[in-house]
């Protein structure tokens, strides 16, 4: 017996599909939201022809006058709504002027690409997929010092491949039924790493095992969810080297995500919000506040780019 669909909380694996009427303009399927990785309904971006969105930041401490800047963060996505590029400008707090993240999809819609540069270097990872949608190659490259721009497009051979990873899988009899176990491969071919997924009735992962074969160091990753189906908490309790205990809260209305709440060791640290334009359900404003500081961070969203637009 196979497992049809494996919703397996990978890092870098992304579905992006919503059964609401109007949709949800944030996709959370895989616990991403508010995350580096494709966190927009690739449906309801589609829908609504959404070219590029983009807003500016403004910074607020406890006590203070809020301060509006022009540090920027801008989303593009193509013609299918999946989302292609983000930039992100927040010199006011000290990071590096300007950060892009790209974004390359298979035919099925997966993200087989996933790129990071800044004014230091790039690095990025690539994936390959199975039939049933689950990753059976990694590779990881990595470049310092190389600059991409308009004139510079991002690529991927020009940078170095540091290292590339396989898995297979086998299915298990768990409790519940079928679980599934995948073994990952270094480059030399020698398992280092095994996974095991345990699923629920409606083939959910609910808690993920991770264990490097020759130690003792394992992760494992509980995911719940709510009545109407979305992830509701996601906990992680690790004893991996330089990785440390965390969960993950997050808050909806009927369809829409609205909060998410960050621990790490037991002590709360982050709770981002999002307000809605609750006519379209376009996004206003995410805002991010760093809970011991009562630091605030707010993109007020001020442009929506449409295809046809002149």
């Amino acid at each position: 017996m196979k497992v049809k669909y494996r919703w397996s909380f990978l890092f870098f694996s992304f579905l992006l599909f919503s059964s609401f009427s109007y949709g949800q303009m944030l996709s959370n399927e895989f616990g991403q939201a508010f995350s580096i990785h494709p966190f927009f309904d690739s449906i309801f971006i589609h829908r609504n022809k959404i070219q590029a969105i983009q807003g500016h930041y403004v910074y607020y401490q406890l006590g203070h006058s809020p301060v509006d800047t022009k540090d920027f963060k801008r989303f593009e996505f193509n013609k299918k709504g999946q989302l292609v590029r983000r930039i992100e400008t927040q010199a006011f707090l000290g990071k590096p002027d300007t950060i892009v993240f790209v974004y390359h999809y298979d035919s099925s819609g997966r993200c087989n690409m996933f790129g990071r540069y800044d004014p230091y270097g790039a690095y990025a990872y690539t994936f390959k997929f199975d039939e049933n949608g689950r990753k059976i190659k990694k590779a990881f490259y990595q470049k310092s010092k190389i600059k991409f721009g308009k004139n510079n497009p991002f690529t991927i051979d020009k940078l170095e491949k540091i290292y590339e990873e396989k898995s297979s899988y086998e299915n298990l009899l768990g409790p519940n039924g079928v679980q599934e176990k995948e073994t990952i491969y270094n480059q030399s071919n020698v398992p280092y790493k095994v996974i095991f997924y345990y699923l629920d009735n409606e083939n959910r992962v609910i808690r993920k095992r991770e264990k490097l074969i020759r130690t003792l160091e394992q992760k494992v990753s509980e995911i719940s969810y709510n009545n109407e189906g979305f992830i509701d908490t996601v906990k992680v309790k690790s004893n991996f080297q330089d990785q440390q205990n965390k969960m993950i809260v997050f808050g909806y209305d009927e369809k829409n995500v609205l909060k998410k709440f960050e621990y790490q060791n037991g002590k709360y640290l982050y709770q981002t919000q999002v307000v809605y334009d609750r006519n379209k359900w376009f996004i206003k404003d995410i805002l991010r506040q760093t809970v011991a500081t009562n630091f605030m961070e707010i993109l007020e969203i001020d442009t929506y780019q449409h295809f046809g637009e002149n």
